[in-house]
């Protein structure tokens, strides 16, 4: 999109008994063919509060709540408007007095005076409602407000942008002319309010309605939460804040809505809370952008709100809240918010900018709010820069997340709270004229998003101290892009080595260290060369699984409140593993496979160099007990000892059931009679193993490779028919450019289903697939293998 941007506009202030509040509508209005510097003056100022025909008309067509803007004009400036508006007011005479403070002829002609041209003087001049209103004021000012154009793109960049804006016109039946492809950016719309010195009470008009009371249900149904804003605000805020609640849940009511003057309420606070609601709530998308603040007699403090945007029926406001509810149900219709909220936060994003298409004619209006709301993002799926974030912020409410509006001097986008820290997000730029969505606006802290375009330089406005400032970095793209994945097993999110460590008296070790315990309270750590570190706040979920048959049992369940998972020994025989599922905060999922430290089994092994390695006595047992490998003695195992191609070839044909075979003299090295004759003749002839090529020779003794362990349990898992499609990536391991042909399949596989994990050393992971597998190694790739 053509980024020529319109300014900040500077707010005038009229002096007398009516002043103005902040109104750029009509400035905006103005800015779209305005030369830089150039100024409106303070009659085209009047205009834009709706007090001449033209601007009534325009003033229709930028409220939300009427059903034709034809409609709406029809009410706008003639004499039933003005009798209309003294209704809302508490009496003829209160009408009146209020009619006296519009713009006087005499002021209209002043401010004419001052205009750019003798037709723009004319047509002020000819902006008070009548003679008799003009004639009943004699005060004004001449203000006005400065109009600054901004341009900060490339040549590139403007011609990227223009071929897109193009394209999209194109497809849409649009024409190609110039003009067309040309608009300024979404300026978020601000609201107009009028001061009135009414010389009453709002409070005590029979016609208000106080704002202590309940707001209606249908208000409060709409957002889980009243907003981030609300709890900034002091208490004159917050009580503006209620008043203007208090209205948005009568969308077509135009009666006076009181305020304590106890509550101290000035425009200032008027103003803020009105920003405040609008960047809270965008489900309340009738909210208004015109009211009139009425002052206690005697009073400094207003006493009242007068709403002068309302809906034209309560049939349309019904129908546009039933159509707005049933397209956010259905958009989230598909989000799994019982997920990490960081996770739930960019499918909702990625989702979003799928759902909507920027409305480029919209961009380029100054009257019309609607591609401003989240009810055209999410019910005609066309907004601007506005309507994007009011959109992605009224979906994160509804998945329970912290999120509000940050506005900047032509644009806005959203800042979201994950984890206790806030990060910024820009779903339009990561949108916007292109064809498949990015993420450069995702996540980032304050100071990288507004290091990207001066359009994210936020505004320095009475809202502006409000604004969170974003410096959370966990969630950044580079760690949310495995959102969805499945990891490597054993790693976690981070690309650490996961481990199961035991909890004693507060202190973590591993589970490694002995104790003869057959009841552990286990966390999920991250393991650094031995040493661990807890990772709870990495963790969204965990469950346990466990073999049938096992000597496990679960007595107390992983829970966030409580991360211990209390797991006892409720048998002296049976398996002794446990397997985890994890779900990590970025949504990437892992798992975990850890042998449990035995006793009463453990002591049935005669075994006396096992040491207190709890996986290598919970492994050995596996194998031992199961009739799959014997001691090397009748009180050793050597655990650290490379295992033979001759051991392996054996444990492989107990694994068969001892198969019935006839020696046959296939390899010169392996002779009548040995340990390995006939489960190495089994194992060549099913083809699970051969020789050394032409050579004759098989090798017997010398030492099997952990490739090899792969490639043979893999082509032992085929001939069985198990499952071999699920494959893991390589690409976090250092050395897997020495894997070769098949191998690189065969490893995968493994990896996959856990026989090989890896080794660290320093920062960096290794396969080591040609390194000698140790005897306890092999007996626990075949437990894995096995379970």
């Amino acid at each position: 999109m053509f980024r020529k941007i319109a300014g900040r506009i500077i707010a005038a202030v009229l002096a007398g008994a009516m002043a103005f509040t902040m109104a750029p509508l009509a400035a905006y209005a103005s800015s779209a063919g305005m030369p830089a510097g150039d100024t409106v003056e303070s009659a085209e100022e009047s205009a834009s509060v709706g007090t001449s025909e033209e601007t009534a008309e325009e003033s229709s067509s930028v409220g939300i709540f009427e059903e034709t803007a034809e409609e709406s004009a029809s009410t706008s400036t003639s004499e039933a408007a003005v009798e209309e508006s003294a209704s809302a007011s508490t009496s003829e005479e209160d009408a009146e007095e209020t009619s006296s403070a519009s713009t006087s002829e005499a002021a209209a002609e002043e401010s004419a005076s001052t205009s750019t041209s003798e037709a723009a003087a004319e047509e002020s001049a000819s902006a008070s409602t009548s003679e008799e209103v003009a004639d009943s004021s004699d005060s004004g000012a001449a203000g006005r407000y400065t109009v600054t154009y901004v341009d900060d793109m490339t040549e590139q960049e403007r011609e990227r942008i223009e071929n897109a804006a193009a394209e999209r016109l194109h497809s849409s039946g649009g024409t190609d002319s110039s003009d067309s492809l040309f608009y300024p950016e979404c300026a978020p719309l601000r609201f107009t309010g009028i001061c009135v010195d009414d010389g009453t009470s709002a409070q005590d008009s029979q016609q208000g309605s106080s704002q202590e009371e309940n707001v209606p249900e249908r208000v409060q149904a709409t957002s889980q939460n009243t907003g981030y804003y609300y709890t900034q605000l002091s208490a004159p805020q917050k009580a503006a804040y209620r008043a203007y609640m208090t209205e948005a849940a009568n969308p077509t009511s135009t009666a006076v809505i009181s305020i304590s003057t106890s509550d101290e309420v000035t425009e200032d606070d008027m103003q803020v809370a009105r920003y405040a609601i609008e960047y809270d709530r965008p489900d309340i998308f009738w909210f208004g952008y015109s009211y009139k603040f009425s002052y206690g007699y005697g009073s400094n403090y207003i006493s009242g709100l007068i709403p002068t945007d309302v809906y034209s029926s309560e049939d349309k406001y019904e129908a546009d809240v039933e159509r707005y509810n049933k397209a956010c149900d259905s958009f989230m219709s598909g989000i799994d918010t019982s997920e990490p909220p960081a996770a739930v936060a960019m499918k909702i994003h990625d989702k979003l900018i799928s759902w909507v298409s920027y409305d480029y004619e919209g961009a380029g209006s100054s009257t019309d709010i609607w591609p401003h709301t989240a009810y055209n993002a999410l019910v005609l799926k066309s907004a601007v820069c506005d309507g994007y974030s009011k959109a992605y912020e009224a979906l994160l409410y509804r998945a329970g997340i912290t999120v509000t509006l940050i506005i900047g001097s032509n644009h806005a986008w959203n800042s979201l709270q994950l984890g206790g820290d806030w990060y910024e997000v820009d779903t339009t730029w990561d949108d916007q004229d292109y064809t498949e969505f990015q993420y450069k606006y995702f996540n980032l802290t304050t100071a990288g998003m507004s290091a990207e375009k001066s359009a994210h330089t936020r505004i320095t406005d009475e809202v502006a101290p409000y604004f969170p400032t974003a410096s959370g970095t966990h969630f950044s793209y580079s760690y949310m892009k495995d959102c969805g994945k499945t990891l490597d097993a054993g790693m976690t999110s981070e690309g650490r080595e996961m481990s199961l460590g035991k909890l004693v008296g507060g202190t973590l070790s591993l589970l490694s260290v002995d104790t003869g315990a057959t009841s552990w309270e286990l966390k999920i750590c991250e393991n650094m060369s031995g040493s661990l570190g807890a990772i709870d706040k990495l963790l969204w979920k965990a469950t346990s699984s466990l073999n049938a048959g096992t000597a496990l049992s679960v007595t107390s369940a992983w829970t966030r409140p409580k991360p211990v998972l209390t797991v006892t020994m409720s048998s002296t025989s049976g398996d002794m593993s446990l397997s985890l599922s994890v779900e990590f905060d970025n949504g990437a999922f892992g798992s975990l496979s850890c042998d449990l430290p035995v006793s009463s089994a453990a002591d049935a092994m005669p075994f006396l160099d096992l040491g207190s390695g709890s996986w290598v006595r919970s492994a050995v047992w596996y194998v031992y007990s199961n009739g799959l490998m014997s001691g090397t003695s009748a009180t050793t195992f050597r655990p650290n000892d490379p295992l033979t191609r001759g051991m392996f070839a054996t444990i492989l044909y107990r694994m068969a059931g001892k198969p019935a075979v006839t020696y046959s003299a296939r390899f010169s090295d392996v002779p009548s009679g040995k340990y390995y004759s006939l489960p190495v003749t089994w194992a060549s002839n099913a083809g699970l193993i051969s020789g050394y090529g032409d050579t004759g020779r098989f090798g017997p003794a010398d030492n099997i490779t952990r490739a090899q362990i792969a490639k043979i349990l893999y082509l032992y898992a085929k001939s069985k028919g198990y499952d071999l499609t699920a494959t893991a990536d390589l690409s976090g391991f250092a050395d897997k450019d020495l894997l070769k042909g098949n191998f690189v399949t065969y490893m995968k596989w493994a990896v996959t289903r856990g026989l090989i994990s890896g080794t660290t050393s320093g920062s960096a992971r290794y396969l080591r697939p040609g390194d000698s597998a140790t005897r306890a190694q092999c007996a626990k790739m075949i437990k894995n293998f096995l379970r």
